[in-house]
């Protein structure tokens, strides 16, 4: 291996966990560099961590809830025009289970709520995916054409 493949960046992989309660959908705001956003809760899948574990280890820190996923739900991919950041965001249905909603200790969180569906047209959500959301909830979370979660699988 020459120098120039262990500097080489690779993807990161993000997962964004949907929780509704009634007509709402649970958020966390962010504020960094000045700005203020939206986003699922959730977060960066550690190595040797499954899609379920860091669903609810993320959920846990960012909002004080335990959680139960249900399923997969839809991906996307994020790349910065100058290849400087890659993410791969993989959502996942999730239901609440226990805990208190409270924002974690992360300096970034600004607060977690559950947000109203109709207001996702009028915020700023990182990414992008408002419609997509609003799209799901119309279609009672069953997303076009199913995408299967086989769990962890491992064979010697």
């Amino acid at each position: 291996m020459n120098n120039s493949d262990t500097n080489k960046a690779e993807p990161r992989i993000r997962i964004g966990v949907v929780i509704v309660q009634d007509e709402n959908i649970l958020l966390v705001r962010h504020k960094k560099e000045g700005k203020t956003y939206w986003l699922l809760p959730g977060g960066g899948l550690e190595y040797g961590e499954s899609i379920d574990e860091c669903a609810k280890r993320e959920v846990m820190e960012e909002t004080g809830l335990n959680i139960e996923m249900e399923r997969l739900l839809f991906l996307s991919e994020a790349i910065a025009p100058d290849k400087r950041k890659h993410i791969i965001n993989i959502y996942v249905l999730a239901k609440k289970t226990g805990g208190t909603i409270q924002k974690g200790e992360d300096i970034i969180l600004d607060g977690v709520e559950f947000v109203n569906f109709a207001k996702l047209q009028n915020i700023t959500l990182y990414p992008p995916i408002g419609k997509y959301l609003l799209n799901l909830k119309k279609n009672n979370y069953k997303a076009k054409g199913e995408i299967a979660y086989l769990g962890k699988i491992w064979q010697e």
